[in-house]
C-alpha cells in the first residue's frame, strides 16, 4: 500500500493540483504522519482504500479503552460527492467491529466539518488549532472524554483578548489586537 500510495502522490503532484483541500495535500501529510508515527509497521494501524477513490488512516489504540483514531480521509477530486467519503467512513466502523473497538475519536478539519455533521457526529470542543475535536462511539454519541482528553469540553472556546493601551498624546491609526484561544494557555492542552 506505502508503495502504491506514493506512487499516486507522484501522479496528484505531475497533476497539479494545489491547496490545502486538494488531495495531494492531503496524501502528502498523510504519508508523512504515517512514517513518522510508523503506521506501515503497525499492526494496530491501517490504510482503508475504496476503490482507489479515496482513503482513510486510522490506528487502534492498545491500552483500555480503547478506540480508534481516525487520522486522514480523502478522496480524490474526480470521485468526491459520489458517496467515496460515507463509504469510508463504514469501512472503518466494520474495521472497529470486526477489532472489537467501540469508540472513536478524530480532530475535522474546517472544509469536513459538515461531512461529519451530517454522519450525525458532534463535537467535544476544539484543539488548540481551532479544529473540532470527537470522542464517541462510531455512531456519532459522545462519550466523556478520558482524563488524557479533559482539555477538550462540550463548549466553544472562551476567547481572551488582549488590547494594548494606547497614548493619549498621539494618533493612531492602527491597533493590534492579540486574540488567544483559553486552549493555547501553557500547560492546558491535553497530553496524548
Amino acid at each position: 500500500m506505502e508503495v502504491k500510495l506514493n506512487k499516486l502522490l507522484e501522479e496528484l503532484e505531475a497533476k497539479g493540483l494545489k491547496g490545502r483541500s486538494s488531495s495531494k495535500s492531503h496524501l502528502k501529510s498523510a504519508l508523512y504522519d504515517w512514517r513518522i508515527e510508523g503506521g506501515w509497521d503497525n499492526e494496530r494501524c491501517t490504510v482503508l482504500n475504496c476503490d482507489d477513490k479515496g482513503y482513510a488512516f486510522i490506528a487502534f489504540t492498545k491500552r483500555e479503552p480503547r478506540h480508534c483514531t481516525l487520522r486522514h480521509v480523502f478522496v480524490l477530486e474526480d470521485f468526491r460527492g459520489e458517496g467515496v467519503g460515507v463509504k469510508l467512513i463504514n469501512m472503518m466502523k466494520a474495521e472497529m467491529n470486526e477489532r472489537g473497538c467501540e469508540r472513536l475519536r478524530f480532530f475535522a478539519d474546517l472544509p469536513s466539518v459538515k461531512f461529519y455533521e451530517k454522519l450525525g457526529y458532534n463535537w467535544h470542543g476544539k484543539s488548540k488549532g481551532g479544529l473540532p475535536f470527537y470522542y464517541g462511539d462510531s455512531q456519532g454519541n459522545l462519550i466523556d472524554l478520558p482524563k488524557a482528553q479533559q482539555g477538550y469540553n462540550h463548549t466553544e472556546p472562551e476567547i481572551i483578548v488582549d488590547t494594548p493601551s494606547l497614548p493619549r498624546s498621539k494618533s493612531v491609526s492602527k491597533v493590534e489586537v492579540s486574540t488567544t484561544l483559553a486552549h493555547d494557555k501553557p500547560n492546558t492542552a491535553p497530553k496524548w
